[in-house]
């Protein structure tokens, strides 16, 4: 394997796996945070250190040397998701970011754009459809999530990355929605998945 394939499949893993951060759920509730926490401090060290010159990532794309990099930016939409979001709501988008995201950008290269975002919506969409069937309105609420997580890849920015919008994009609509609902006496929420054993 040539040296760029080989960064170019790391990128890929390293992405995908992001997921292992809704382990989090797993964590006693009372040190959860703290540990999400602690996590992220190592990660920021990281990074500063990496855009500094004093150590340096295989798998990053070029203009990342100069900027924060993708898995920072993951690392931030994660830890926003998992302290200040309903469960229900923060697993869907940060699967969607670690899964999805990858997806797309395979399948943009070798079937063109809109079928990768068609591709992406459908994935995302049982993403949601898997952690909401508990729901009466899970149907809507996935659509609602695709939509947006679709929306949060298509949104080019320099100021932020897709790694984030993916992933505050959906989790954002969905807990006004929710908010909103509520003020109603309607509880859209599905139950909780994950919890300590």
């Amino acid at each position: 394997m040539k040296a760029e394939e080989y960064t170019y499949w790391l990128r890929r893993i390293v992405h995908t796996f992001g997921s292992v951060s809704i382990l989090y759920y797993l964590i006693p509730t009372q040190s959860r945070n703290f540990a999400a926490i602690a996590v992220f401090v190592i990660v920021a060290l990281i990074e500063v250190l990496r855009v500094k010159g004093r150590i340096n990532l295989k798998g990053l794309r070029d203009y990342e040397r100069t900027r924060l990099s993708g898995f920072f930016y993951f690392a931030i939409g994660a830890i926003i998701l998992l302290i200040f979001f309903p469960q229900q709501i923060a697993i869907p988008c940060i699967l969607c970011a670690a899964f999805c995201d990858p997806l797309v950008g395979e399948s943009r290269k070798r079937l063109g754009k809109g079928t990768a975002y068609a591709m992406m919506f459908v994935l995302s969409f049982f993403i949601f459809l898997l952690i909401w069937s508990s729901s009466t309105y899970c149907i809507a609420v996935s659509f609602m999530g695709a939509a947006a997580a679709v929306l949060g890849e298509v949104v080019k920015s320099r100021w932020i990355d897709d790694n984030v919008l993916i992933q505050l994009l959906p989790a954002s609509i969905i807990l006004i929605c929710y908010f909103i609902v509520l003020h109603m006496g309607i509880n859209i929420l599905p139950v909780v998945v994950l919890t300590p054993p």
